[in-house]
């Protein structure tokens, strides 16, 4: 018996053999360079395809939310709507009491003259009666000064509006009266110095 060495090297290989061996060899060789490209492309491909089905799970997610959000938004738009729809409302019934109001408010031609006379009848009286209200006064009293410019007179009156109308009246008449019999005074007195 020999050595391992002997046997093989009186094995004798075949050179139509020798030549599929090679051709075996290089064809695993490729075989294997072909299964680590695989095995690197399908790891790569895992990985996106991980990556992915994270993005697709993270878009579904921010869809549900989205579709969450968008019933909110609804509701919150019906709920606005019915609000202004309400103020529309109350703005409406506003508008309709202002409208009425200077419906009742306005003055007719009519109403403009007679205000136009009663003005004029009042200047009249204010210049006839030296009569000046105090429009200022307290709601219980009725108050002003009565004045003539000829005779220097000032008079300021105050009186109860509790005391009858008749009263009250009659006092204005009397301080009247007294402004202008000064004035009727004086001027008797200058015919009598011009007669002299």
């Amino acid at each position: 018996m020999g050595t391992i060495e002997d046997i093989v090297s009186s094995i004798v290989i075949p050179p139509s053999c020798n030549h599929n061996l090679d051709e075996t060899v290089d064809v695993h060789n490729e075989m294997t360079k072909v299964i680590k490209k695989t095995g690197v492309l399908t790891n790569k491909l895992q990985g996106d395809m991980k990556s992915l089905k994270d993005k697709l799970s993270s878009l579904e997610k921010e869809r549900a939310q989205a579709r969450k959000d968008v019933i909110k938004m609804k509701e919150d738009n019906t709920a606005v709507s019915t609000k202004i729809a309400k103020l529309k409302s109350e703005i409406k019934d506003v508008q309709y009491k202002i409208n009425k109001i200077n419906q009742k408010s306005s003055i007719t031609q009519k109403e403009k003259e007679i205000l136009k006379q009663n003005e004029e009848e009042l200047h009249a009286y204010k210049a006839f009666t030296g009569i000046r209200w105090n429009f200022n006064a307290p709601d219980n009293v009725v108050e002003g000064i009565i004045t003539n410019s000829k005779t220097n007179f000032v008079k300021v009156f105050q009186f109860e509006k509790s005391m009858p109308n008749k009263k009250i009246r009659n006092s204005l008449w009397c301080l009247i009266g007294e402004a202008g019999s000064a004035s009727w005074h004086n001027m008797d007195e200058n015919k009598e110095n011009q007669l002299k």
